[in-house]
């Protein structure tokens, strides 16, 4: 059974966690912005104990880490946890998490990348939303605020408790690169969209299910994988290669994924290393392949991932995939 956190509303408590990587302790002239500019929008922030800790390229020990979730949870002035950034090894934070614990205190989680570990294995253990968006350092922190259209997407699934309804393309977009606490005191430099991009047409409805594709394939097939059975299936990558996105995507077709799913979302991709081959080969033709035999509908290009601005999907949410038409319509209410 589904089970829809309470919506978020302006002077609510958002949590701060750091489950990955120690990106507050290595970049705090960012932190420290990127808390400002929420607080600006009028929510309150309470900062996890340990959001601050750093033990190699983790933001701390395991029990640290799960000590900081779990407060969050049983927090009952906390309304809403949202991860720092992402990085690495949230997985190795489920098999100790309190899934009871979060069943009885029903919150959204919000993050995306590494983040993708914890979104799978709550919403299987519980049934509860989740959602894939901003992290509070990447996109809350941006110069001098964060992009309109993160913020609108953002409210408009964790702050009504209706359908978010019809989600369409971001007019600019970036990939600029700005060293935290070195070059990131600009705003990025935006270049126009063409709009997301049919690569197989067609029309498909179902629970949004997916994130970061190496996640992905490392827990599908474990008992932190929600049923993907009639699924919008979205994934995105982010510094890999066309070579490892064909491996990833030849893992999940041979665990049944593609048998299942009624859709396929992916998130826009960066540029470098994606380029087509002097023959044409690309990851157009990387997708076709691996989904040979299947007709499901697949939109390219979407605005979620590792570039700038990006919406908020909300995983185990009915929505509604109109390729042709160009836009996803989220068909539910994410939050009660």
């Amino acid at each position: 059974m589904t089970i829809l956190p309470r919506r978020l509303v302006k002077g609510d408590t958002i949590g701060i966690v750091s489950p990955a990587s120690p990106f507050p302790a290595w970049f705090p002239r960012r932190f420290a912005r990127s808390v400002s500019n929420l607080e600006s929008k009028g929510y309150k922030v309470k900062l996890g104990p340990h959001v601050r800790d750093k033990l190699g390229h983790k933001a701390g020990n395991k029990e640290d880490r799960l000590s900081d979730l779990h407060e969050m949870y049983r927090d009952k002035s906390v309304r809403l946890l949202m991860t720092t950034l992402g990085g690495y090894n949230s997985n190795e934070l489920l098999d100790d998490l309190d899934y009871d614990l979060v069943r009885q205190n029903p919150k959204g989680l919000i993050g995306y990348s590494d983040i993708t570990a914890l979104h799978l294995a709550i919403h299987s253990k519980t049934g509860l939303v989740s959602f894939y968006g901003p992290h509070l350092m990447s996109q809350f922190g941006e110069y001098p605020d964060v992009l309109p259209y993160t913020l609108e997407c953002f409210e408009k699934v964790v702050c009504q408790a209706r359908p978010a309804g019809k989600i369409e393309p971001s007019k600019v977009w970036t990939e600029e690169r700005l060293e935290y606490d070195q070059e990131d005191n600009r705003p990025r430099s935006m270049r126009p969209t063409t709009g997301w991009r049919v690569l197989r047409p067609g029309h498909a409805s179902g629970p949004l299910i997916g994130g970061e594709i190496s996640t992905l394939v490392i827990q599908t097939g474990t008992e932190y994988m929600p049923s993907v059975d009639n699924s919008i299936f979205f994934w995105e990558d982010y510094g890999s290669s066309p070579a490892w996105v064909d491996r990833y995507l030849a893992n999940l077709r041979t665990k049944g994924v593609f048998e299942r799913i009624k859709g396929m979302l992916v998130g826009r991709m960066r540029t470098a290393g994606f380029e087509p081959t002097s023959t044409g080969y690309d990851v157009d033709n990387i997708i076709l392949e691996n989904t040979k035999g299947y007709d499901f509908p697949v939109m390219m290009n979407m605005d979620f991932g590792h570039t700038d601005p990006m919406m908020t999907l909300p995983i185990g949410v009915r929505a509604t995939m109109h390729s042709e038409k160009g836009y996803l319509n989220i068909d539910e209410p994410a939050v009660a």
